[in-house]
Order: C-alpha cells, then sequence, then structure tokens
C-alpha cells in the first residue's frame, strides 16, 4: 500500500470519528502540550507506524524508539507526543484504535506462530478475508507482523474454488479446476473439498492449493496418506481450515499440512489497550 493510500485511509479514519468537529475542544482552551501513548497490555505492537503517521499528517510531533512487531509491556512508552492540544486530543483516539486492533491481531498470530516454532513444525499461519470493511489492508498487515500469511487480500489475487463456486459445475472439482486453468486470470488456483475422495479429484487435476475444510484430524491424515500413496503429493500444497484454534492447530500441523487458515485472526482478535498521558 503506497504512501498515498495509507493517508487517504487514515483520513477517512479521522473524518469518521470527527465529523464535523471536536464540539468539547470548541471551548476548551488550546495550548502546546506533550504527551505519551502508554500500553496497558504486555503482547506484540502493531500499527505503530500508522498510529505515527496519523499525528505527523495533523502537525503533531510523534516520536518512537520502537518498531511495529516489537515485543511490549505494561507500561511502556509507545509514542511521544508534542503539538497542539486540541489536535492531540481530537485524533488520539482514532490512533489507539488502530494501535489496539492492529496490536492485538499481531500478538494473536503471534501465539499460533509460536506453537509452530515451540514444537519445530513447518506449517504456516494464515489469515482470512473475514477482515473488518475498509481495515483489511492494516489487519492483513498485522498478521504478516506476527509471523504469519495473508492467504489472499480479496478476490482480485488468487483463484479460489469454494463449495459454492463447485455447485455451478455440478460439483464436479475436476471441471472446475480445469476451467479455472483455461481462465484469462493467471492466478495461483486453490479448491476447497470437504471429503477424501473429491481432494483425490482435485490432486489429480493439481491445483496449487487444496483446501481441507472442516475436517478433523483423522481424516486430514487419510487425505495426506492416500495422496502420499497415489503419488499426487508432490506439487500441491495442503491447507486445513475450519474450527482451528489454539487447542488444536498443533494437531493439524502435525499431520503435515502445508497451511493452516484462521478466521479468528482477523474476526475476533482481542485488542490491546493503550491510553493517552498528558503532561501540560
Amino acid at each position: 500500500m503506497d504512501s498515498r493510500k495509507i493517508a487517504s485511509a487514515l483520513k477517512d479514519i479521522v473524518s469518521e470519528d470527527y465529523g464535523s468537529g471536536d464540539v468539547t475542544m470548541a471551548f476548551t482552551p488550546d495550548q502546546s502540550i506533550k504527551a505519551r501513548i502508554v500500553s496497558n497490555s504486555d503482547g506484540f505492537i502493531s500499527g505503530l507506524s500508522e498510529a505515527r503517521a496519523l499525528f505527523i499528517l495533523n502537525d503533531v510531533k510523534a516520536e518512537t524508539r520502537l518498531k511495529d512487531g516489537a515485543r511490549i509491556r505494561k507500561g511502556d512508552t509507545i509514542l511521544l507526543l508534542e503539538g497542539s492540544s486540541r489536535r492531540i486530543f481530537s485524533y488520539s483516539r482514532s490512533a489507539l484504535n488502530i494501535l489496539g486492533r492492529m496490536s492485538g491481531i499481531t500478538t494473536l498470530t503471534r501465539k499460533y506462530v509460536d506453537l509452530m516454532e515451540e514444537n519445530r513444525l513447518k506449517t504456516r499461519i494464515m489469515a482470512t478475508r473475514k477482515t473488518t470493511p475498509l481495515f483489511r489492508v492494516f489487519e492483513k498487515k498485522a498478521v504478516k507482523l506476527g509471523g504469519g500469511l495473508t492467504h489472499r487480500m480479496g478476490l482480485y489475487d488468487m483463484i479460489l474454488i469454494k463449495h459454492d463456486h463447485l455447485m455451478m459445475f455440478g460439483g464436479d472439482v475436476a471441471k472446475a479446476v480445469t476451467a479455472a486453468k483455461k481462465s484469462r486470470f493467471k492466478s495461483r488456483i486453490e479448491v476447497e473439498v470437504d471429503n477424501i475422495e473429491d481432494a483425490i479429484t482435485a490432486a489429480m487435476s493439481k491445483p496449487d492449493v487444496i483446501m481441507l475444510d472442516n475436517m478433523a484430524t483423522t481424516q486430514v491424515a487419510s487425505v495426506l496418506k492416500r495422496l502420499s500413496d497415489k503419488g499426487l503429493r508432490k506439487g500441491v500444497k495442503i491447507e486445513v481450515s475450519g474450527g482451528m484454534n489454539l487447542t488444536n492447530v498443533v494437531d493439524y500441523a502435525r499431520c503435515g499440512v502445508d497451511y493452516i487458515s484462521i478466521g479468528e485472526l482477523t474476526h475476533s482478535p482481542k485488542s490491546l489497550d493503550y491510553s493517552l498521558k498528558v503532561a501540560v
């Protein structure tokens, strides 16, 4: 995302909160102040560059010694601010919201990635498109900062043949994959299946990725064994999705899958808490 798009997105975020003006600051004296943003949580920070840019774009000096993706502790100073009290007060909530949301995603992603590393597993953790409208680019960035993969950013950058699409082909997996390969869009092709036979059919059609959707670990293990026995495992990446959480993700990874996609990363992370502290 280039700097102009970031600036435009930040402007929209501020505009949502600011509206026609901060009516509290309309009668509150404006003066030059110093302030700091402090973490009230332990975790991993992200959204720092966006929060800093938000203040700088609105003529507030913003400095930090931290970098996005760094581990933080409760009580850590995240940003040092200096400028108009009117501007700092009016824009701080938007900055805090960005920091809280993105840091929550990065921290949760890091928990999953750490589980893979602690168990010496090579499976990569991925996000999904279950994101907040108009905030996806920031949420996907937060996943990457936590060590995860973004999967696809949108409908435009990968062919993903899901169950609903297969219905348009009469449920014929091979026919759908063949049609995708003949498409004018030369994108990666992924196909979603929920049973062993469709997984085998899909592998014979050689998409780039086969997603095993809502399967138990025993089913996933059976799919991988059958594909290996038939010589179909090479060249095809295997992804699992559906019902993944911190208690079962290691079991799925131990089956030997390449990717695990987890909607929770972006649809329900717990935000980290930050506060603005002012020194007049």
